[in-house]
């Protein structure tokens, strides 16, 4: 029996050991067929080996992988300052010099001039600092502070050049802010609605999305509910209005969820994809997905995914098509406190055209809380994560056909 660490969110991280299987495939939903998909390759290693960093594609075509966490056994956390580029022409990794900060489930941001900005993070009450990475430095420099610690938030660049910062684990995570790279200043702009048995609480693990017209939507996430004394996920949608500078609640999902993923489709409906849910005694990963219209706040039911699944990445492809990669599939009762959990060795692709998520040929190595990017030429890399034996170090490349 082989045992890798599992984070199974409960809005804080915790660590067990875990049994796991085979395949971890699951029961394939009808008309699921392999998608055209032809390799996974190895393209390089990282330096470090990390999970819950972030990886950012540079102006200049490198990749920025910083922070996150080296853990080699299921009883110890490595949080790490370290940072470190990926050259995919050169398939060589160099080392930066270390962040001011360790940080890890923290946001990095790329503003229009190439710099990435890095908010929040898990370690102390000093990540209420911003850095932000200067390539043409090749360096981190401090850039100003939030007005809370905040890690499994979301960030979203905003289209005056600001950043919008929501939610999230940690003191007084209700609350939303808007970062100004151009003075380095933060304002407070409102707080979150959840369903709550108190007049605000926090809410984390939720996804956000820039719209066309310049307001910001968030989905789902993990907080209180009126019909359950535990933390569970809510079906909560809002929308910022930069200009108002106003949150309002939208129509909700279908499911509430959290530690899902989703993306914008071409034809700017959403994507809502897997996560965890809750049927009042067991939070348990979702194959279910649904599509979101935030033109018109209708929202109907998607395809099944091939196996439920959360803490994966959903990556929009050049085509349109979007890109499923890792995750965990777990169930955790409550009131027993008993969790089963296997890793994921499958991935997938959704094809709006189709409406369909189709498998892709082959198994994948089984990561989570692993980081994925596009490059400049619209290569997909997976890069890091957790899986088997601790934190991995692989850039794996997809040959997308």
């Amino acid at each position: 029996m082989k045992s890798f660490l599992c984070v199974f969110f409960s809005g804080v991280m915790l660590a067990a050991q875990l049994a796991c299987g085979g395949g971890g495939s699951g029961t394939q939903p009808p008309g699921v067929q392999p998608a055209p998909v032809s390799s996974l390759i190895i393209a390089g290693q990282m330096l470090s080996p990390r999970h819950s960093h972030t990886a950012t594609t540079l102006l200049d075509g490198r990749i920025l992988m910083a922070g996150g966490n080296s853990t080699t056994s299921v009883s110890s956390f490595d949080y790490l300052g370290s940072a470190e580029t990926f050259n995919p022409s050169t398939k060589q990794s160099m080392a930066l010099p270390t962040m001011y900060l360790a940080r890890s489930t923290h946001t990095s941001t790329r503003i229009p001039n190439g710099r990435v900005y890095m908010f929040g993070g898990t370690v102390d009450s000093r990540l209420t600092h911003v850095e932000y990475f200067d390539p043409a430095l090749n360096d981190f420099v401090l850039a100003g502070h939030t007005f809370t610690v905040r890690w499994e938030h979301t960030a979203t660049l905003l289209q005056d050049g600001k950043i919008f910062l929501a939610g999230g684990s940690g003191d007084q995570n209700y609350t939303c802010e808007v970062f100004d790279p151009s003075s380095n200043t933060t304002e407070t702009v409102g707080w979150l609605h959840t369903q709550v048995r108190s007049s605000v609480t926090n809410r984390s693990l939720m996804t956000s999305h820039l719209l066309s017209d310049g307001s910001v939507i968030l989905l789902g996430g993990f907080g209180s509910r009126e019909d359950t004394p535990y933390l569970a996920p809510v079906g909560i949608v809002e929308v910022y209005d930069p200009l108002l500078k106003r949150i309002t609640v939208a129509t909700p999902l279908m499911t509430p969820r959290y530690s899902h993923a989703s993306t914008l489709l071409p034809d700017g409906r959403i994507l809502v994809i897997g996560g965890v849910g809750f049927d009042g005694i067991s939070r348990s990963s979702l194959n279910t997905t649904e599509l979101y219209d935030p033109r018109n706040g209708t929202v109907t039911p998607g395809p099944l995914l091939s196996v439920a699944r959360h803490n994966f990445r959903a990556t929009p492809l050049p085509d349109g098509r979007v890109y499923i990669s890792g995750g965990e599939s777990s169930q955790i009762n409550l009131q027993t406190g008993t969790l089963r959990a296997k890793n994921v060795t499958v991935d997938e692709i959704f094809d709006p055209a189709t409406n369909r998520f189709s498998l892709v040929q082959g198994s994948a190595p089984p990561r989570f809380f692993h980081a994925t990017v596009l490059s400049n030429d619209g290569i997909f890399y997976s890069i890091g994560g957790l899986g088997e034996g601790g934190a991995r170090t692989e850039i794996l490349k997809f040959d997308i056909k």
